[in-house]
């Protein structure tokens, strides 16, 4: 058997060299780690639940708002046809159409006020959903600013580490080079 002797110097290289490939293993796991940390903030729960419900908080603005427009317009054509009637009062005598016709503008006003406090009701549910959708959408957007800052840290992080990782690398090639 051959006893080879090392001289000491070559000896602090080689543990140099074993120092370097440990960082460089510790920092591939910390860019594994941070990569899969990225992946997850894509995935979370909590990102997936505030998306769905800021979409759901908007179509549900979206039906009320519906609802109130067409409130709105039966309003309108209720109003256009009172109009309408008062003007064929005003141009008729026969007393069965004048009764007629005042019945129909008893009833049209009674629609109207009952469409009114329909419009009523649907403008507070309007609202309501307006500000549930508000509430969830700035819930939303501030977990995204947080996501973002996340991820721009968890990206700075990643590089860093390629960084020290390729200073390592040339730093061992400079020591094995050394070596005789």
């Amino acid at each position: 058997m051959t006893n080879l002797i090392v001289p000491a110097s070559e000896q602090a290289r080689l543990l140099d060299v074993l120092e370097i490939d440990t960082e460089v293993i510790v920092l591939n796991r910390r860019i594994r780690e941070a990569e899969s940390a990225l992946i997850a903030l894509d995935t979370d729960s909590d990102y997936v639940r505030l998306v769905r419900e800021a979409e759901t908080a908007e179509d549900r603005l979206d039906d009320a708002q519906r609802t109130l427009d067409h409130l709105e317009s039966d309003i309108k054509t209720a109003r256009a046809r009172i109009t309408r009637d008062r003007e064929r009062e005003e141009h008729t005598n026969e007393p069965k159409e004048l009764s007629e016709l005042e019945d129909e503008i008893n009833s049209l006003e009674a629609r109207i006020d009952m469409l009114e406090g329909e419009e009523l009701e649907a403008i507070d549910v309007r609202d309501e959903l307006q500000a549930a959708r508000d509430e969830i959408i700035a819930e939303r957007d501030s977990f995204f600013e947080r996501r973002d800052a996340r991820q721009a840290e968890l990206q700075s992080d990643i590089a860093r580490a390629k960084d020290r990782i390729e200073v390592l690398v040339r730093q061992r090639a400079e020591i094995l080079a050394g070596i005789t």
